[in-house]
């Protein structure tokens, strides 16, 4: 199962625990943070060194996946949003049509 495919079935298969615990890094020069970018890049944890980031090996693997609930998370966020776009437009289109 993809994250990107299909963010809402990813989450259904993460533990609700798990899920309430992760958060974006808020500060930007830290490990879990570069990390993270290095991820938005298209990087993989098997083309980072633990170096370039100041964390083990395990950690690396550990924030990949919390950075792809984050990325699902997201995107639900994004597609509520559109939708709640859309449906607003809609009614203002419906409105503009009864007053004419």
């Amino acid at each position: 199962m993809d994250y990107e495919d299909n963010p809402g079935e990813y989450l259904a298969s993460v533990s609700p625990r798990r899920l309430s615990t992760v958060k974006y890094p808020k500060q930007w020069w830290k490990g879990r943070a570069r990390c993270f970018r290095l991820f938005q890049n298209g990087r993989t944890p098997s083309q980072i060194s633990p170096r370039q980031c100041g964390v083990t090996r395990r950690t690396l693997y550990r924030y990949y996946q919390d950075w792809k609930i984050v990325r699902a998370k997201n995107a639900l966020v994004m597609l509520r949003v559109r939708q709640q776009i859309a449906r607003e437009r809609e009614a203002q289109r419906s409105g503009v049509i009864e007053q004419l």
